[in-house]
């Protein structure tokens, strides 16, 4: 233990006194399990995606014991950047865990391809020259 090795040689004069110092080290270093009300200061930030923020606040509702789905869709309603996931779950609150996490992966499935960016004109004709006619090939425009 190095909080032991670090004492002051011959500051503990006794047994009582070295057992204050231990629960006063142990007191100061314990990690307190994180409330309903912890989980109302996870934001989604404006340029964190909705897969980043969900990973997060996952993460620490995994800290919480007992967190109502109800609760869950009101706090991740609140604390997301205007979109439509978040007018999903204001329009029809998810009645579990399940139904939150489901559909929030359908949104970043959706917002992940949204973000892809359309292909490169020098490439899209390279790969129109390797498969032949234009029909065959898979192109994705977006504005």
């Amino acid at each position: 233990m190095i909080w032991f090795n670090q004492l002051p040689i011959g500051m503990i004069e006794s047994f009582e006194q070295f057992s204050q110092r231990f629960l006063h080290h142990v007191a100061i270093n314990k990690r307190y399990p994180k409330t309903e009300s912890y989980l109302f200061t996870i934001v989604q930030h404006e340029h964190e995606g909705l897969r980043e923020y969900v990973q997060m606040f996952v993460e620490d509702v995994l800290e919480v014991l007992h967190v109502d789905a109800e609760l869950l869709a009101s706090i991740t309603q609140q604390n997301v950047k205007r979109s439509r996931f978040k007018e999903s779950i204001s329009g029809e609150p998810p009645t579990t865990q399940e139904e939150l996490l489901a559909r929030a992966e359908k949104r970043i499935r959706i917002e992940e391809t949204a973000g892809t960016r359309p292909m490169n004109p020098m490439k899209r004709r390279l790969n129109e020259e390797e498969f032949g006619d234009k029909s065959s090939v898979n192109v994705v425009n977006h504005p």
